[in-house]
């Protein structure tokens, strides 16, 4: 009993224990050479955590999937303006293809598909560990580093930050951790 208890007539009882945890009583065993992380000379740094898919490589699959969202929809909007005679008129002013025709136009349009199709499907093979899916994914985005370079030399100077995107987007996949995840899948 405490000497300023409230009530005298019911003396303070301590709560039961918890019971114990019904699991394993350390379910993290797979520390290398035994050692846990109480004992001396452990470190995190020395687990193995190259097991899982390398966050560059997600990352990198996430940059291709919105770089496919927007040549998509570049391709569908140019695939719809080839049928629009104002839009043909218009398109070869701003982007150096004077006379362009709806026949050319719809061309990029289909282009744009196609890129847009072969960077998803990259995307999906490069994330489940396919070395294909990371070489195509670095082949398309060769390809459009040049045709950003392109646009730059023509003036485009909002090209700079597709230029910047595709570049670190292959360079994401070709990381030591990913060619580590690359060799092992």
């Amino acid at each position: 009993m405490y000497p300023n208890q409230p009530n005298p007539a019911r003396p303070y009882v301590a709560p039961r224990p918890y019971p114990p945890y019904p699991g394993p009583a350390m379910p993290y065993t797979d520390f290398p050479a035994g050692l846990v992380p109480h004992q001396r000379g452990w470190h995190p740094d020395l687990l193995d955590t190259t097991q899982g898919r390398p966050g560059t490589v997600i990352a990198a699959a996430v940059m291709a999937y919105l770089g496919a969202a927007v040549q998509g929809l570049t391709g569908v909007l140019l695939l719809i303006g080839s049928t629009n005679p104002g839009f043909v008129r218009g398109f070869g002013t701003g982007s150096g293809l004077i006379g362009a025709g709806a026949g050319l136009i719809a061309v990029l349009g289909l282009f744009c598909l196609v890129m847009a199709a072969i960077l998803v499907v990259g995307g999906v093979l490069a994330q489940s560990g396919r070395n294909i899916g990371r070489i195509a994914l670095s082949a398309v985005g060769g390809l459009g580093m040049l045709l950003q370079v392109y646009s730059i030399a023509v003036g485009g100077f909002l090209a700079v930050l597709g230029l910047v995107w595709i570049a670190t987007g292959c360079a994401l996949l070709w990381t030591s951790r990913a060619n580590d995840w690359y060799r092992r899948t």
